[in-house]
C-alpha cells in the first residue's frame, strides 16, 4: 500500500506542518545554492592562480581541485598535493612550490573567515558569526562529518527553535 508522508501527520496539524516543511526546504535549497556559488568561487581562484603559477594542466586541475576543495580539511589537502605533485612533474622551481601553498591557503583563510560565513550564512538566514562559531563547534564535537552538517543543522534548527517560541 502507498501513502504520503503527509498522510501520517494528523489533519488537523497538517497545515503546520507543510509551512515548517516548506521552510526547512527553503532553507535547504539556499545552502545547496550557496555551496554551488562558493565552487564557483573557489573553482575561479584556484584556476587562475594555477594559470599565473603555470601549474600543469591547470585548466582540467584547477576545476578539480574546487570540486575537492568542498569536503573540509581533506579536500584542502587533496588539492595541493595534487597540484604539488604536478608542478614535481613538470619541474616547477621553488617559488612556485611555495606560491601553491600560499595560494591554497589564502584561499583556505578566506573561504573559511569571508566567504563560507557571508555567503551560507545570507542564504540560510543565520549572522556570519553563527556560522563560523557552528562550524568551529560540530568540527570539534563531530569531525569532518560535523563540518559538512553544522550550517544546515543549525538552520533548520533556527526555524524549528523559532516556531516553538511562537506557539
Amino acid at each position: 500500500m502507498l501513502f504520503r508522508s503527509g498522510d501520517l501527520v494528523p489533519r488537523r496539524h497538517l497545515a503546520e506542518v507543510e509551512r515548517v516543511v516548506g521552510r526547512v526546504d527553503a532553507v535547504m535549497a539556499g545552502f545547496v545554492r550557496g555551496q554551488l556559488l562558493l565552487l564557483g568561487l573557489a573553482g575561479v581562484w584556484l584556476t587562475t592562480g594555477m594559470a599565473l603559477l603555470q601549474v600543469p594542466f591547470w585548466l582540467v586541475i584547477g576545476p578539480i581541485a574546487a570540486a575537492v576543495y568542498l569536503v573540509p580539511y581533506v579536500g584542502v589537502l587533496t588539492g595541493a598535493l595534487l597540484t604539488l605533485t604536478l608542478q614535481l612533474l613538470g619541474g616547477a622551481e621553488n617559488w612556485q612550490w611555495l606560491a601553491t601553498l600560499g595560494l591554497f591557503g589564502s584561499l583556505y583563510t578566506a573561504d573559511m573567515l569571508v566567504f563560507t560565513p557571508r555567503v551560507i550564512g545570507n542564504r540560510v538566514g543565520l549572522p556570519p558569526l553563527a556560522v563560523l562559531l557552528g562550524i568551529i563547534a560540530f568540527g570539534e564535537l563531530f569531525g569532518v562529518i560535523g563540518v559538512l552538517l553544522a550550517v544546515p543543522l543549525l538552520a533548520c534548527g533556527r526555524i524549528l527553535l523559532l516556531e516553538a517560541l511562537d506557539r
